[in-house]
C-alpha cells in the first residue's frame, strides 16, 4: 500500500477513526513537520481543535536518522536506554545533543506560535498524528509531554508504523491505530509516492486554509 501524499494519508486516516470520535469532542495534536498535513485533514474529518507539539529527534552518534531520544520545549528528554545501551553512546554525547535539541524545539515552537495559537487539553481527549511511526521514540517522548497537561485520554494515530513500533508505544498510549502495518517495513518515506520535506511556507499556508 502507498498513499500518494500525507494528505491523502490524513484523510484515510480521518474517515478510518471518524465514527469512533464523532461523537466527542477531540485535540489533534500534530507532530512537525510531516504530522502536520496529516493531522490537519484528521482535524477537518472530526471538526475538532488543532495543535502542534514540537518534538525534536536526538540521532544516533553515526547515524542521525535512528533515534535515540527526544526531547521538547521544555522538561526531560526521553531516552531509548536499549538503543543507547547497545550502541555504547557516551553520556558526554548526550547530554550536548539534549541540549541542542530542546533549543531547536523551543524556537520552533516560538515560530508555530506566531501564526497558531496553543490549545488547552487538559480533560480532552486528544489525537497524536504523525505522517508515520518509525522507532517510536519521538512518539514517546511526545506522550510524556502530553501527559504532564492531564488530558482525559493519550491516542497516537498514524497511516503506517511496524506491528513491532506499535507494540513499543502501546505502553504510554490508551489507544494506538496505525492503518497499515506491514512487517517488512523499512522506512516511512517508501509508502508515500510524494513524500518531500515541507517548508515553513507551505505549513504556514496549510494552517492558513484550516
Amino acid at each position: 500500500m502507498k498513499f500518494y501524499d500525507r494528505f491523502a494519508a490524513g484523510k484515510l486516516l480521518g474517515e478510518t477513526i471518524f465514527d469512533e470520535f464523532k461523537d466527542h469532542n477531540v485535540v489533534i495534536l500534530a507532530l512537525p513537520r510531516g504530522g502536520i498535513p496529516v493531522g490537519l485533514e484528521v482535524a477537518k474529518k472530526l471538526g475538532a481543535k488543532f495543535g502542534i507539539i514540537e518534538v525534536k529527534k536526538i540521532g544516533a552518534p553515526d547515524n542521525p536518522e535512528l533515534a535515540i531520544g527526544a526531547v521538547g520545549p521544555k522538561g526531560r528528554p526521553f531516552w531509548d536506554k536499549e538503543i543507547i545501551e547497545s550502541l555504547g553512546v557516551s553520556k558526554e554525547y548526550l547530554v550536548k545533543e539534549a541540549v541542542k535539541r530542546q533549543k531547536e524545539a523551543k524556537e520552533r515552537e516560538k515560530f508555530y506560535s506566531r501564526f497558531l495559537k496553543p490549545v488547552e487539553v487538559m480533560g480532552e481527549i486528544v489525537i497524536l498524528v504523525d505522517d508515520g511511526l518509525a522507532t517510536g521514540t519521538t512518539a514517546k517522548a511526545a506522550a510524556k509531554i502530553i501527559e504532564e497537561e492531564r488530558p482525559k485520554r493519550k491516542i497516537l494515530a498514524v497511516p503506517i508504523s511496524p506491528p513491532s513500533s506499535v507494540e513499543r508505544v502501546q505502553e504510554v498510549f490508551d489507544e494506538v491505530i496505525a492503518l497499515f502495518q506491514p512487517w517488512d517495513f523499512a522506512a516511512v518515506g517508501q509508502y508515500y509516492q510524494n513524500f518531500k520535506p515541507l517548508t515553513d511556507e507551505e505549513i504556514k499556508e496549510m494552517i492558513k486554509k484550516y
